[in-house]
C-alpha cells in the first residue's frame, strides 16, 4: 500500500473522532470503505502468500539448477569464443599459406557456434518456467 493511502485511512479515522457535523457521517463511511479494502487486500495477499509457499522450495531448486546450467553453457560459449579469436589470428598470420583458409572458416565456424549457443541458452532461459513463476 502506498504511504498515502495509509494515511488517507488514519486521517479520516481521526476526523471521525473529532468532528461532530453531518459530514463526519460521510466521512466514517469513507474510512470505513477505506479500512475495508485495505483489510480485503491484506486477506488476498495473505492467500496467495500461504498458497504459493507450498511450490517456494521446488521453484527455488529449479532456479539454482537453472543458474548452474547457464554458468556451464556460458563458460563453454566463452571458451569457444576464445578458440575462435585464437583461429582468427592464427588465419591472419597464415593467410597466404595453405593453412590460411581452412583457419578462417574454422575461426567463422567457432565464433557461429558459440553465438548460437548462447542465444540459445538465453532463449531457453527467458521462457523457463520456473523463472516466470518467481
Amino acid at each position: 500500500f502506498s504511504l498515502d493511502f495509509i494515511l488517507a485511512c488514519v486521517s479520516h479515522a481521526d476526523e471521525d473522532q473529532t468532528s461532530t457535523d453531518t459530514s463526519s457521517s460521510a466521512s466514517r463511511v469513507r474510512g470505513n470503505a477505506h479500512l475495508d479494502r485495505l483489510v480485503d487486500i491484506y486477506d488476498r495477499v495473505l492467500l496467495i502468500l500461504r498458497y504459493s509457499m507450498q511450490y517456494a522450495e521446488d521453484i527455488a531448486v529449479s532456479l539454482e539448477r537453472s543458474i548452474k546450467r547457464n554458468n556451464r553453457i556460458g563458460l563453454g560459449s566463452n571458451v569457444t569464443g576464445i578458440v575462435s579469436g585464437a583461429t582468427g589470428v592464427a588465419a591472419a598470420a597464415t593467410i597466404f599459406t595453405p593453412a590460411g583458409p581452412p583457419l578462417i572458416i574454422a575461426s567463422l565456424l567457432f565464433g557461429g557456434t558459440a553465438t548460437a549457443v548462447s542465444t540459445g541458452s538465453e532463449a531457453v532461459h527467458y521462457f523457463s518456467e520456473p523463472r516466470k513463476v518467481a
